[in-house]
Formats: structure tokens, C-alpha cells, sequence
């Protein structure tokens, strides 16, 4: 009797352990790639965080795409401390045919002296993220062509085929960001698109974590 006992609690340990693994796991994912749920919430956080010389702040507010903890660290040294003071922010989404990218331009000053500072914010289904860093070199199409955040949301590559310059301007259209870039992961790989949503024998189902990714077939490894 006290030998099922045991086994029984040992099991519900396990249970507990893996709920609690998956839980943090989530959690984590979501501290990562937090975004904010309008652009000046971006903004604000992104103040915030020079302010605090916190440089993983900033990070969370990027996209899992992009690599920005040398540009957080850089932001940090160069504007951050109590000592700074913002005067004014604009928002200029004039600058790509996407409503959801907008210029911010922050006028503001360090130790006394002025500067203009200028980030990019982009919506992404429900949330708006910094776009700043690199792109990593999984989500890369051309490095040689999408060199800046800018280009890797609104340039087609040079090696994209018709069919993916359709899907492109259709992503653009529904002013998704997520949708581009799923196309770019999508066309960095090797992959044919599903039908009937079903990838053919040897291929499976593929997307970005994010509302609106298109989904793909990729090769078995």
C-alpha cells in the first residue's frame, strides 16, 4: 500500500514539475517578445529603459527576428541615467506604404547637451515592437539587399519569384507585419506552399509565432 502511495506521489511530482516547466517556458517566451499594444507604449518603455540603463528592457521590446543586445547596450551608453530629458516626440508613418511603421523622432537632452534621436516602431498583428538590431541569419533572404529594417519589410528580393512578390504586396495590403515576415523566413528555406492545408509526404507544416504568419511546408530533417 505505501509502495502505491509513494509511486502515486512520485507521479504527481513529475505532473507538477512539467506543468511548471511548460508555464515558465511560456513565460519566458512572452518576457522576450513582450512588444506593447500601441506605439507610444513602445516609446514610453523604450524611455524607460535608457533611463534605467536597462538594456534587456529594450531587447524585450524587439522582435524574436532581430538581434539588438549590442545596439541595447549601445543605447544605454550613450543616452542613458536620470539625467535624461525628453522635450518631444513625433510619429511619422509616411515613410513606407505600411500604416503600421511609423519614424519616431525623439528631441531630447544628456548632461545638458541636445540631441535628436530617431527609432522605428512597427506593428505587428496586435502589438507594436522597436525595430532595431540585425536580422538573424535565419530570418535573413539577402543580406547583401536587406540591410536595414526598413528594406526587410517593404523591399522584395531580388530572388524572390513572382508568386512571392504577389504574396508580398498582399501582405503589405492587409498591413501585417507578421505576414512579411513569415514570407521572408518562408523564402530563406526550402519549402513549397501547403494545399488543401496539408504539406506533401516528407514535408511539414511550418509558421512564425505571431497573428498573421503565413504557413509553409519545409523538408523532414
Amino acid at each position: 500500500m505505501r509502495g502505491n502511495v509513494s509511486r502515486k506521489m512520485t507521479y504527481a511530482a513529475a505532473i507538477l514539475i512539467s506543468v511548471a516547466f511548460f508555464v515558465l517556458s511560456g513565460y519566458n517566451y512572452y518576457l522576450n517578445h513582450s512588444g506593447q499594444k500601441t506605439k507610444e507604449g513602445v516609446v514610453n518603455s523604450y524611455i524607460k529603459a535608457i533611463r534605467n540603463n536597462d538594456p534587456e528592457a529594450i531587447q524585450r521590446l524587439t522582435l524574436n527576428e532581430f538581434d539588438a543586445s549590442r545596439e541595447a547596450e549601445n543605447e544605454v551608453k550613450e543616452f542613458g541615467g536620470k539625467d535624461l530629458r525628453i522635450k518631444s516626440v513625433s510619429y511619422d508613418n509616411s515613410v513606407t506604404p505600411s500604416s503600421a511603421y511609423f519614424e519616431v523622432t525623439i528631441i531630447g537632452s544628456k548632461n545638458g547637451k541636445e540631441f535628436t534621436k530617431k527609432i522605428i516602431v512597427q506593428g505587428m498583428g496586435d502589438k507594436f515592437y522597436l525595430m532595431i538590431g540585425k536580422v538573424k541569419p535565419e530570418f535573413s533572404v539577402d543580406p547583401k539587399i536587406h540591410t536595414s529594417v526598413k528594406d526587410y519589410y517593404t523591399s522584395p528580393s531580388s530572388t524572390m519569384t513572382d508568386k512571392e512578390k504577389e504574396i508580398l504586396k498582399s501582405c503589405q495590403a492587409q498591413d501585417n507585419g507578421c505576414c512579411v515576415a513569415s514570407l521572408k523566413a518562408m523564402t530563406s528555406r526550402e519549402y513549397v506552399l501547403p494545399e488543401n492545408n496539408a504539406c506533401p509526404t516528407g514535408y511539414q507544416m511550418n509558421s512564425l509565432d505571431c497573428p498573421g504568419s503565413l504557413n509553409w511546408c519545409e523538408k523532414v530533417k
